[in-house]
């Protein structure tokens, strides 16, 4: 059942694209996501995954945005009145509050659009 939902949390930057690569983006961001999902190659990427970015994209713990993995430190959900999409940088963390209707988006586009709302301020 879908219902209005509100987040408040922390993300961190844990792995971001080299431009200057000669190496494609999404070959960079393949091996980030392993070494972050998989720091000790202990695993075999599952068979429900074509790659280790599918696989960090389906847990709740890491958003991925503009060639950016963030790991969210901290997610609470509070109660709720309006939609509310915000987020702040302090430091080297980034603090979010993103207040929606479940049945419209999910939490991870939620975030990404209060990471684009921070990027547009900042610019």
């Amino acid at each position: 059942m879908s219902e209005t939902v509100q987040y408040r949390g922390k993300l961190k930057k844990v792995a971001e694209i080299d431009i200057l690569s000669d190496e494609s983006p999404e070959s960079q961001l393949n091996k980030d996501a392993k070494l972050i999902l998989d720091p000790y190659d202990n695993f075999c990427l599952p068979d429900d995954f074509e790659n280790w970015m599918d696989m960090l994209r389906d847990t709740d713990e890491f958003i991925l945005h503009d060639n950016v993995i963030y790991k969210i430190l901290h997610k609470k959900q509070i109660d709720i009145n309006d939609d509310l999409f915000e987020a702040a940088r302090v430091e080297d963390v980034i603090i979010f509050d993103v207040k929606y209707y479940n049945g419209g988006c999910s939490f991870q586009e939620a975030v990404m659009t209060a990471l684009d709302d921070l990027g547009e301020l900042s610019e």
